[in-house]
């Protein structure tokens, strides 16, 4: 059976974050300059949009999503 195209997205989603996570060596989670480089390279316009090109916001959506409040990383 073939991917339906929202498979396919989801797929590539993933593969992205883990390439950015790997970065770090835990393809896992992703650190603050992890997620701001994935964010950076492959949202622009939307983080553009969202009015969060600033550093300030992108450490903010990462405090948001800091599961474990550890401030290192993101699960």
């Amino acid at each position: 059976m073939t991917d339906t195209p929202v498979e396919e997205s989801l797929f590539q989603i993933i593969h992205c974050y883990h390439q950015y996570a790997a970065r770090e060596g835990d393809l896992e989670t992703l650190s603050l300059e992890e997620l701001k480089a994935l964010l950076m390279d492959n949202v622009p316009r939307f983080v553009e949009t969202l009015g969060r090109k600033e550093p300030y916001s992108i450490m903010e959506l990462f405090r948001v999503a800091d599961k474990n409040k550890d401030n290192c990383s993101l699960l």
